[in-house]
């Protein structure tokens, strides 16, 4: 099958077979440093380029990499999915936490959004920024989360009426609860700022 479509998706676990059945060559984002760039996820019509939403050269290496891969028709559509979890009493969160889930939630994302805007012009593509309900309404220990997504959701509001002249629609779907591993992951750190409050 002739692969007409073009795909970003910034977490490597999103990314699935899904990709070439439809139609679509998929790029997926891949935080470990490789040698190359673009590393072989092992499916046809999907490869992987090294995307450290922490790195601003690494994003920008990403956006060159990305852009040289599908050359003058360009990308049809990016979804910005990766995200960190910071689950913590207001109180208690380390500034270096605090603001490593910028980093990775909103200025990550933006700061590949706008490297990639020429070449979503290009194909008149569709951005698609995933949030979070959180973002309407924050539960204790989730306000780092809700911070984040807060400010990606102002991120797309402007962002959408700059670029609906061009042709590319800009999206924001903010989900509510789901089982994903991102809860896995914040566990330890949240272990470590409860052992904090109940030492005070």
């Amino acid at each position: 099958m002739a692969l007409s479509k073009s795909v970003v998706i910034t977490a490597r676990r999103a990314v699935s077979a899904r990709g070439s059945l439809i139609g679509c060559f998929v790029m997926g984002g891949e935080c470990s440093p490789q040698p190359d760039a673009r590393v072989r996820l092992g499916r046809e019509g999907v490869e992987g380029v090294q995307l450290d939403r922490e790195s601003s050269e690494i994003v920008a290496a990403a956006a060159e990499t990305i852009i040289a891969q599908l050359g003058p028709h360009g990308l049809d559509a990016l979804i910005n999915c990766a995200g960190v979890l910071v689950a913590s009493p207001v109180e208690l969160i380390p500034d270096d936490e605090l603001r490593r889930a910028f980093e990775v939630n909103v200025i990550g994302p933006i700061s590949l959004t706008r490297r990639l805007l020429p070449s979503l012009r290009a194909a008149r593509g569709r951005i698609v920024n995933i949030g979070a309900i959180s973002a309407q309404t924050t539960p204790p220990f989730l306000g780092a989360a809700g911070a984040t997504k807060c400010a990606l959701a102002s991120f797309n509001d402007a962002l959408r009426r700059e670029c609906a002249k061009f042709g590319v629609e800009v999206v924001l779907i903010e989900p509510g609860a789901l089982k994903t591993d991102i809860f896995v992951t914040a566990a330890k750190p949240r272990r470590r700022f409860s052992t904090g409050l109940q030492s005070k």
